[in-house]
């Protein structure tokens, strides 16, 4: 079975620029505060500290986010930056100390029965002239 394979890789500030960016969208996400990277786990999940202000007060608290979390707020990033992303690929995380990357496979063969191309009828081959 022929696959395509990309993988995109988000750096930390990456990473916490599309989880602000959720946030935005779905304010119940997590609070409002400046968010940092604590870890990433090898499935993709994230820790990140939120330092939240009250008045003059700063209280920080960790969060642990899901892998599946990451993923959407990855998926939202891509969109909002352009980039396509096929909606029939199987999406899945993998996380290193680096940063999170966003691996898409799609199986090329589910892909290619919607094809107007009909792969059994050929014209006959032209030969080239010598030069």
């Amino acid at each position: 079975m022929v696959q395509e394979v990309r993988h995109l890789f988000f750096t930390g500030q990456e990473v916490i620029d599309a989880l602000e960016a959720y946030r935005a969208m779905h304010e119940a996400f997590l609070p409002a505060g400046d968010i940092g990277v604590k870890g990433v786990a090898k499935d993709g999940a994230v820790r990140v500290e939120v330092r939240m202000v009250y008045g003059v007060r700063v209280q920080p608290a960790v969060f642990d986010i899901a892998a599946d979390d990451v993923l959407r707020a990855l998926i939202c990033a891509c969109r909002g930056h352009g980039i396509p992303l096929p909606k029939q690929g199987k999406k899945s995380l993998t996380g290193s100390a680096a940063g999170v990357a966003l691996k898409i496979k799609v199986d090329i063969a589910s892909r290619s029965s919607g094809n107007m191309v009909q792969l059994d009828k050929f014209e006959s081959a032209k030969q080239l002239e010598a030069s």
